[in-house]
């Protein structure tokens, strides 16, 4: 990853005073520089000697219960009616499908009869609906505007260092993905100054691995990535804002998760499903999917994977999706474009990791597709199979 400093183009060496975030791979245990994510800050050493008050020999007062006033009852009683308010409350054990995906039902491909008790097959169509449902609980907002010290640029950066922690934690996926919506759901309702912004993401990595992982990283691993630009005290205090922000309220949907049930549909083998997955990774780096909902990225990056076998979009896709071919097509578009311009950009760390054999090397066979693919309605001939095996 790039080391530049968002705030200036200049070297390090030529500006001692600017800091920028350290790809944890280069860290040292010995480091003196205070140096992190984005921007500037004073890493003074600050007492925390506190002097203790004299002691009183005055006998203590007995204090008395103060009762509940009713204006109380009423506060709470208004909070637990618009908390049942919200449509994502209302039986989420019964899953609402439209009419028209009814019709679908009887010609789509039954993905829900494994009989294995570890995937609770029988409730992941109601488990789905309410994840879809919930997407628009908390809506990522067009924030970038709003902030004065941020750019685009600035989240590119502190997402492609998300990713460098997942793989140096050994984070799930869905860490990832849950992390980076955690950061744009809080720039959405906050303005964060750029010294800051490592902050944010080592807090939003945390408390989503705190979700999603048996072993979620350490406070002081944190505060040494960050290179000491953070005490513990200061994550753990942004880690209770962070909560507060988003109203605790974590249990969101997120576009891996989804792409992992619609590989099922159309029967991709874990080379396949890994494409999607690059490409579906690449979008966390650009803004411009930030306000899309997970369903519909997850079913955009599978469109673009089954154009790049030569297939096309079907109607069990419809139903278990509820997106047509042609709502996904604009997003197709732009994510044709990203896949291309991937190799040349300075922030590859998703390239590179994708580029391992761990990841089949998928990398190498991306190609961007011709317009006439893309629009094409019927497919070609060619397997999936025979498809894949020729492009790597």
């Amino acid at each position: 990853m790039s080391q530049a400093s968002i705030g200036s183009s200049q070297s390090s060496q030529s500006q001692p005073n600017s800091q920028e975030i350290i790809p944890i791979q280069q860290k040292t245990m010995d480091s003196n520089a205070s140096r992190q994510v984005l921007g500037e800050r004073n890493n003074g050493v600050v007492s925390t000697a506190v002097k203790k008050p004299a002691e009183s020999t005055a006998q203590p007062k007995k204090i008395r219960k103060k009762r509940a006033s009713p204006s109380d009852d009423t506060s709470i009683h208004s909070l637990a009616i618009d908390y049942k308010k919200k449509p994502y409350h209302e039986d989420p054990f019964s899953a609402k499908i439209s009419g028209k995906r009814k019709l679908l039902e009887p010609i789509a491909v039954d993905i829900d009869q494994d009989k294995d008790p570890n995937e609770y097959s029988e409730y992941a169509m109601t488990s789905f609906e309410y994840f879809r449902a919930r997407e628009h609980t908390q809506v990522v907002q067009n924030y970038m505007m709003e902030q004065t010290e941020l750019s685009e640029k600035m989240r590119m950066i502190l997402v492609d260092w998300q990713v460098e922690m997942q793989e140096s934690f050994q984070l799930t996926h869905e860490s990832l993905y849950l992390s980076v919506l955690f950061i744009d759901l809080y720039l959405s309702k906050k303005n964060v100054k750029r010294e800051n912004m490592q902050l944010l993401g080592a807090c939003a990595i945390l408390l989503a691995s705190k979700f999603y992982d048996r072993m979620p990283p350490y406070v002081d691993d944190l505060v040494f990535v960050c290179d000491e630009a953070y005490t513990r005290e200061e994550i753990l205090k942004f880690e209770v804002e962070l909560m507060t922000v988003l109203e605790f309220d974590i249990n969101l949907p997120v576009s891996y998760l989804c792409l992992r049930r619609y590989g099922k549909i159309v029967g991709f083998n874990m080379k396949q499903l890994t494409l999607a997955r690059y490409v579906l990774e690449l979008t966390l780096m650009e803004y411009q999917f930030a306000r899309e909902s997970a369903s519909k990225m997850a079913s955009a990056a599978l469109l673009w994977t089954l154009l790049h076998f030569n297939k096309t979009w079907n109607e069990s896709l419809v139903y278990h999706t509820s997106y047509s071919r042609d709502d996904l097509l604009p997003i197709v578009f732009k994510l044709n474009e990203m896949v291309a311009k991937a190799p040349k950009k300075k922030l590859k760390t998703i390239y590179d990791k994708y580029s391992h054999e761990n990841f089949f090397k998928v990398t190498e066979s991306v190609k961007k597709l011709s317009d006439s693919r893309i629009n094409s309605i019927e497919p070609e001939a060619e397997s999936m199979e025979v498809s894949f095996s020729q492009a790597m």
